[in-house]
């Protein structure tokens, strides 16, 4: 089944792409032809930003696939949303977003208000790491 040839139909006004199996793949405009799942990864990959409803997990795809049955109306990538989720749905909408700085400096150097330590993953004394022996019983 994963290598079974389906229809995919791209949805918008430009060439999209897609990546499986460390190759890219490229999706024209209309239809094409690929294996059953390089075209689930087009879809989980090509998704309208914005549209991802958080409560049920409904999604719109830039592309659909024929033999499903699927929307292939034309439709074009949302550019103001940058993430998948419609927040308008949640309590508060987009105003209840809040940005959460980074404490560690995983996130971003510029949020941490001293240097880093540069001993972090490193024993400075080797000696002071060695383990016990377990006592034999």
């Amino acid at each position: 089944m994963q290598r079974d040839p389906v229809t995919v139909i791209n949805r918008t006004s430009k060439p999209l792409e897609v990546i499986w199996d460390g190759r890219v793949r490229n999706i024209p405009l209309g239809k094409s032809t690929h294996e059953w799942v390089v075209a689930e990864k087009a879809k989980e990959q090509n998704v309208l930003m914005g549209s991802q409803d958080p409560r049920t997990g409904d999604i719109v795809y830039l592309v659909a696939i024929e033999e499903l049955g699927e929307d292939s109306s034309p439709i074009e990538q949302n550019p103001n949303p940058r993430e998948r989720w419609n927040r308008s749905y949640l309590p508060g909408g987009h105003e209840a977003v809040q940005v959460v700085q980074g404490r560690s400096g995983l996130f971003s150097a510029r949020d941490v208000a001293s240097p880093q330590s540069t001993q972090g993953a490193f024993v400075e004394n080797p000696e002071s790491a060695k383990i016990p022996p377990i006592p034999q019983v």
